[in-house]
């Protein structure tokens, strides 16, 4: 399993849930690992996809098939739920499930500042980093 890095979620759930999902694939991937990898252009259309579009995304999921992020994303939550569920982390996975529902922290930002602004963003993360 290979972790890219990615943004800090402001909330401790989001990032235990993030924590959870690595952990579980990486268990799964023990357990049984996955088909041979996709080609180099096929991993790059993927991360230029999902950093222009983020759950808007089409990513490859073969050399030549294109899948929404959404659903490529669904599909790995529910490979992974057995393994979190015997490391104790199926109950975080529950976050993961609100953003492929709902949006990212990204999807939030982009909305809180269309609708007011950098300081109503500013304001909205630093109310969400509060613990």
């Amino acid at each position: 399993v290979e972790v890219r890095g990615m943004d800090v979620h402001p909330r401790p759930e989001g990032n235990a849930a993030i924590a959870a999902l690595i952990q579980a694939l990486a268990a799964k991937e023990i357990d049984r690992p996955g088909a041979p990898g996709l080609t180099r252009e096929a991993i790059e259309e993927s991360y230029y996809q999902a950093g222009r579009y983020g759950l808007e995304a089409r990513l490859m999921v073969d050399d030549h098939t294109a899948a929404p992020a959404r659903d490529v994303a669904r599909g790995t939550l529910e490979e992974a739920r057995p393994y979190a569920e015997q490391l104790g982390g199926d109950g975080a996975l529950e976050e993961i499930e609100r953003i492929i529902g709902e949006g990212n922290g990204a999807d939030r930002q982009r909305r809180v500042h269309g609708e007011g602004g950098i300081e109503a963003l500013l304001r909205d993360l630093a109310e969400r980093t509060r613990v």
